[in-house]
């Protein structure tokens, strides 16, 4: 029994438009996301998101409809499972809504269309043509309903027809006063570049309610433009003009004219125009070559088209009146993400859809050829494609068995290789919250501290005083939202520096600089009390609560005063060193959850101590645990209650100066450590910001640092260190006043932010740009560094050059490491096709780490050697530069790679081949072939569990063997899945527990402990064939798969988990459910799917059920999703009763399960 969750739903957009959808009088921007329909309202500078709403299947196609009497479109979707349905906006409902289905099935000898399925609307919004298998096209005509019924209108399926065009590279509706017509743009051969337009009738009646029949007899024009490489069609649409409006065909070429309203087919060299009516021609040459891949109107003159480097350029046709004179097509000058999807906002205005970036918005300068890209909507970020990752624990930096933390709870990160050539980049994804900017304060820099005051009598906040390094200021804010600097405050000195400033009893404000502690009236400004060091020493840090201030004179000597007793003191000078020197204090601070306790780190020693205020003696002394290489001291220190007094102790949280974030759960009673959690956060080190919970004692602390966090509590004694998108923090208060309840004042990057953050959980993505492909990457944990294998592309001479590098990058910010290595052989670049890392123990190093790298060559043809690949062995020098160890050719390229103790697995044509590796020196290794195997005829990915191989056939599907050297057959297959499939990916997951991934969606579960069992060549044969135990289907071609070494703990939901990543940017969480709630989840489910009423209600059971070219189940097998499980959550608790009656499980059983699975991702 399998269950998967979504960690980061897919990101990759491939259909958008715009339509007056939900009003009629403002344009709406539709996108469509895989299995989800976004609606965005269109506004002066760009988009603010309105609905949303999933449906069961992958969207494939996306149109409007605009009947003539209507005055709002309607949407036709078309999905990967052939169900088409047209949606409109509900005004009473506020909800999309589904007045039409269409199923369209055909027999298995119609091959599917190898292009994008396409659904053509004309002009008029009347007819749609489907173009969806090879040779066959779809017509469908709209149809008033009788007014008895309200509503939109329905469509009627007119019929479909054999076209002899069977290799459609695109199509378009041609203007017409006679009847709808149809341009194709095919080529004859499928294996031959070449370009031919055809144009035919729709229809073949007066009526148009009859389907054309597409022979040759009725095609009205045909013609083959000279560039083989046009490949899209653009309608133009007509216009009437009265001066001349008739069409007279000329007797001469030259005294011919085109006429606006026709189509324009656009090459890799040349662009054409062609009237629709006499077929004639204006054609233009293209200042460059380039290859475009989508476009949109702007008008009926100008269009914008994208081309395949990221590059944006604007079709113009020049006319003098109806006549198209000339064309004119320029280029803009910035590089933007690589465009799938265009669409025109209007008002210069343009949303860019893309499947290998992130998407954009643009506001254009046609004069200029200028863009800008204008902030857009995080949700505009795209992961897709994620062609690999690697997983990184930022508590252990060890490959070790150990106790390895859930992504959610933030002590996790993924770090994925995402987008292709110019648009690639890295992505550092891990598990967060909601955290916005509401405001902007002021341009404001050198803020070292701030604080949260209020005016006498007032319940709340109103005031923040921001101290920088040479004076402190203050700003009031109004029950309003109004926002004023204050000149003067009886109560604050505004002309020093200021480390503590803080409301206490009595009125009074308690303010701390370098030179003094003084207590003043609020309203008066008398001085009630005031505190100065001896001797003309000076504060070097300080630290209050309501009781106490904790202060540290001349680095050394600590100071307690009482706020409560007119500031009495008690002091404690620093202990001497074992050298008899006194031990500089690191950080103090005191704690608003335990008033009498203070914090103190010592330089020296390293030590963190809670002392008692109110004596000064020390309660307790706490040593950090430091690696062999690491030398770290605490910077910053937090006694807190991260969870409810009943479910945990308190957190003793400490940021060391190297990045990393400790934290102890301490008893009070007899300062015992009940756990320890250590999370690298940073290179540097980070401050901690309290931020209290008055409705429950709770705290959260916030994290700045290289990766900002807020550490929190979820579930109970369960620290979560959740992403947040505060970046460059130089100090946190928490406001929560009047006019922005519950908000935080940050100084960033200077500037004071106001802002918010939720518990809401979201995955964050931190993206740093590389212009090239990252195409495999690994993590090297004593290194503290990724390994990345990149191809980059540049055109030399008009032709393009793909090179191939090895990179090595620091594991918190990826700032590059040592100089790259080109990967080429005989000047030849090679691709990376596969990447491991091998580590042993050395006698004089001790653990050793090596990279393994299977490579294939871009023109193997011409090497002389005839080898088709490469496997080399790496290693990394003390300057992080990487140097070859090995190399072994071989004659064809290698596929997979997957280390297991000192001998490499290897994929290649035709079969697995096994390496034994050994180093003679610290700069030569040797490979030694010890086994092969050849029944393999195309390997894509392999895994290794104890002595079981599993390895994926891209013809196939799993085979399965058992390895051992000692026999003269070292392979000894034991199963084998007899599907033909494309897998992409293959993992052991757990004991016996393999998964596996093809290129159609499908995830299969194997267990294969039968055939391990196997003890004599009888039993073998008996049980050649492997069978999955469980299948679903996610919608998406899943990349990569990489299991967690998660511990099994007693009673979890989940036991092994896996991190799937997918083409569209989508990252999943797989795991086994305990045996204990497989049946009940799977009843619960096939409930709640009865209950819930989806888009077009098409089926879930058939959306997620297994399916490729001959075989299809009705439903997932034993699989249980984790999107349809959490719909429960959202449901009435009289229909969540509904929902259970009869299942063993209560409701409230039923939302804790739920809960905690959600938790999980």
């Amino acid at each position: 029994m399998a269950y998967f969750a979504p960690i980061h739903r897919p990101t990759s957009v491939r259909h958008s438009l715009t339509a007056r959808f939900t009003s009629e009088t403002e344009d709406d921007l539709i996108i469509a996301i895989t299995n989800r329909l976004e609606v965005w309202r269109v506004t002066h500078d760009g988009a603010v998101f309105l609905h949303s709403r999933a449906i069961n299947g992958t969207i494939s196609t996306l149109s409007k409809l605009r009947p003539k009497d209507a005055r709002r479109d309607m949407l036709f979707i078309g999905t990967d499972m052939n169900s088409y349905i047209t949606v409109w906006w509900d005004d009473a409902t506020k909800q999309i809504e589904t007045p039409e289905v269409i199923q369209e099935n055909f027999p298995d000898f119609v091959r599917a269309s190898e292009s994008t399925d396409r659904a053509l609307v004309d002009q008029d919004g009347k007819f749609i043509a489907m173009l969806l298998w090879e040779g066959v096209i779809s017509i469908s005509r709209m149809e008033d309903r009788p007014k008895a019924r309200k509503g939109p209108k329905s469509l009627r399926f007119l019929g479909q027809s054999r076209i002899s065009e069977l290799y459609v590279k695109s199509a378009c509706f041609l203007p017409s006063i006679t009847g709808p017509r149809i341009a194709f743009l095919h080529q004859k051969q499928h294996d031959w570049e070449e370009a031919q337009i055809s144009i035919y009738p729709i229809t073949s009646d007066d009526k148009h309610s009859e389907p054309s029949d597409f022979s040759p007899k009725v095609r009205e024009h045909m013609f083959t433009p000279k560039d083989h490489l046009t490949s899209i069609l653009i309608p133009i649409p007509s216009e009437f003009d009265e001066n001349n409006r008739y069409h007279v065909r000329r007797a001469t070429a030259a005294a011919s004219r085109a006429y606006l309203g026709g189509l324009v087919a656009v090459g890799e060299t040349t662009v054409i125009y062609m009237d629709g009516l006499n077929f004639e021609q204006v054609q233009a040459f293209l200042p460059e070559a380039t290859l475009f891949t989508t476009w949109v109107q702007v008008d009926n003159r100008t269009y914008i088209l994208g081309d395949d480097y990221g590059y944006l350029h604007v079709l113009r046709l020049v006319t003098e009146g109806t006549w198209v004179t000339r064309i004119e097509v320029a280029k803009f000058s910035q590089q933007i993400s690589r465009a799938s999807t265009l669409s025109y906002l209007g008002n210069g205005l343009l949303y860019l859809g893309s499947h290998y970036a992130d998407s954009q918005l643009l506001r254009l300068d046609f004069n200029k050829l200028e863009l800008e890209v204008l902030t857009a909507p995080n949700s505009f970020a795209n992961n897709a494609p994620i062609l690999d990752f690697a997983l990184m624990d930022m508590g252990i930096r060890s490959r070790e068995n150990a106790h390895r933390p859930d992504f959610s709870t933030g002590q996790a990160r993924i770090v994925a290789g995402s987008g292709i050539w110019s648009d690639g980049s890295l992505r550092s994804i891990r598990s967060g919250v909601g955290a916005d900017i509401v405001g902007v304060l002021d341009d404001f820099k050198d803020v070292s501290r701030m604080f949260a005051l209020r005016f006498e009598g007032a319940e709340k906040v109103n005031m923040v005083a921001v101290s920088s390094l040479t004076d402190t200021r203050v700003f009031e804010f109004g029950i309003d939202g109004s926002i004023e600097e204050l000149d003067f405050l009886p109560s604050l000195d505004f002309s020093q520096s200021s480390l503590v400033i803080r409301d206490v009893r009595d009125n009074q404000t308690l303010q701390v600089t370098a030179s003094s502690a003084t207590l003043r009236h609020k309203s008066s400004g008398e001085i009630t009390k005031s505190w100065s060091p001896e001797g003309g020493s000076l504060i070097s840090n300080a630290s209050a609560n309501d009781s106490y201030a904790l202060i540290v004179v001349d680095g050394t000597k600590l100071i307690s005063l009482d706020l409560n007793n007119q500031l009495a003191v008690a002091a404690k000078e620093a202990e001497p060193s074992a050298d008899g020197t006194e031990d500089e204090v690191t950080c103090l601070a005191t704690s608003h959850s335990f008033p009498s306790i203070g914090i103190v780190a010592l330089w020296k020693s390293g030590t963190i101590s809670l002392v008692n205020l109110t004596t000064m003696r020390i309660s307790a002394t706490f040593t950090i645990p430091k690696s062999e290489d690491s030398i770290a001291v605490p910077r910053d220190a937090a006694l807190v209650q991260i969870h409810k007094e009943n479910e945990g102790n308190p957190s003793l949280i400490v940021a060391m100066d190297d990045g990393a974030v400790v934290v102890f759960s301490i008893s009070l009673a007899d300062y015992s450590v009940s756990s320890m959690i250590t999370v690298v956060l940073g290179s540097r080190e980070g401050q901690l910001y309290v931020l209290p919970r008055e409705e429950d004692g709770t705290n959260r602390v916030l994290v700045a640092s290289d990766l900002p966090s807020l550490i929190h509590s979820e579930t109970p004694s369960r620290h979560i260190f959740s992403a947040t998108t505060f970046e460059d923090v130089t100090s946190v208060v928490p406001f929560d006043s009047d006019a922005f309840p519950e908000s935080l004042i940050i100084a960033a990057n200077g500037q004071l932010l106001i802002g918010t953050i939720d518990d809401q959980r979201q995955t964050h993505v931190k993206t740093l740009p590389l212009k090239k492909t990252v195409r495999r990457l690994a993590y090297l944990p004593s290194q503290q560094a990724f390994i990345l294998a990149c191809l980059s592309k540049k055109l030399v001479n008009n032709e393009e050059v793909v090179e191939s590098s090895l990179q090595l990058v620091d594991e918190i910010m990826f700032r590059p490491l040592g100089d790259p290595l080109l990967l080429e052989h005989k000047s030849h670049s090679q691709i990376p096709e596969s990447l491991d890392i091998l580590e042993f123990y050395d006698s004089i190093d001790g653990k050793v780490e090596r990279l393994v790298v299977g490579t294939s060559y871009i023109e193997s043809g011409s090497i002389e050697t005839e080898a088709s690949g490469t496997l080399t062995v790496f290693g990394i020098d003390e300057k992080k530069n990487v140097f070859p160890l090995v190399t072994w050719q071989t004659p064809s390229a290698i596929s997979s790679v997957k280390v297991k103790d000192n001998l490499i697995f290897v994929g290649v044509v035709s079969g697995i081949r096994v390496f034994k590796y050994t180093e003679t020196s610290p700069t030569t290794g040797h490979l030694e072939k010890v086994a092969s195997k050849s029944s393999i005829l195309s390997p894509t990915s392999l895994d290794v569990c104890g002595d079981i191989v599993g390895v994926s056939d891209l013809t196939k599907s799993a085979f399965f063997f058992r390895f051992n050297t000692e026999n003269s057959e070292a392979f000894e297959l034991i199963g084998q899945h007899r599907f033909n499939l494309w897998p992409t990916a293959l993992a052991c997951v757990a004991p016996h527990t393999w998964l596996q991934a093809d290129s159609q969606g499908n995830v299969i579960v194997f267990n294969i402990e039968k055939q391990e069992k196997q003890k004599n060549i009888a039993e073998r044969l008996a049980l050649p064939t492997v069978e999955y135990i469980s299948a679903v289907n996610i919608g998406e071609q899943v990349n990569t798969l990489r299991p967690l070494d998660i511990t099994p703990e007693a009673g979890k939901l989940l036991g092994s988990q896996a991190i799937m990543t997918t083409a569209e940017g989508g990252v999943y969480l797989f795991g086994i459910l305990a045996p204990e709630y497989r049946d009940t989840l799977i009843h619960l489910q096939e409930r709640i799917t009865q209950h819930i009423k989806t888009l077009g209600d098409l089926s879930f059971a058939e959306y997620r059920a297994f399916r490729d070219a001959i075989y299809t189940e009705k439903e997932p097998q034993s699989f249980v999703v984790g999107e349809q499980l959490e719909r429960f959550l959202e449901m009435s608790e009289t229909m969540q009763e509904v929902v259970c009656e009869g299942l063993p499980i209560s409701v409230a059983n039923a939302r804790n399960v739920i809960r905690s699975l959600k938790y999980m991702h």
